[in-house]
């Protein structure tokens, strides 16, 4: 299952504009510090690239459910992008629940979960039906 967008999934969307306009803007964003960080569409695409390299290289495969538990910053969008060129399927849940709210979503089959720590990426295969805490 791909995202799409007209008849293009998001993966060829941002390599097509990774192509066309290399060093346009994609996306500026400030943190609640002021932090700014601003990706071009060449440096977006370099670094899905690189995560979703990552993701391969510990066993995730199309079709594989990671639940992606972060809030709103750029590595959400990076993770997202790099799930959807491997062809796997983010699973979204938002890190302000608590653990006993989260659990209505914990029992997603297959689901790898990741960290809530944006500065921290490990993804993890869980046993069917477990959950985090």
């Amino acid at each position: 299952m791909w995202s799409k967008v007209g008849n293009r999934n998001l993966r060829t969307l941002i390599e097509e504009r990774a192509q066309v306009m290399p060093e346009a803007n994609l996306l500026t964003f400030e943190d609640v510090g002021g932090k700014v960080e601003t990706f071009t569409y060449r440096q977006f695409d370099d670094n899905v690239n690189r995560v979703a390299n990552g993701l391969l290289a510990m066993g995730i495969r199309k079709a594989d459910k990671v639940n992606l538990h972060l809030r709103n910053c750029p590595e959400f969008l990076l993770v997202w992008f790099a799930l959807s060129k491997i062809g796997a399927l983010m699973v979204p849940t938002n890190p302000l629940l608590t653990a006993p709210s989260s659990n209505t979503f914990w029992p997603i089959p297959n689901r790898l979960p990741a960290s809530p720590n944006p500065n921290i990426w490990m993804w993890f295969r869980l046993p069917l039906h477990t959950a985090l805490m």
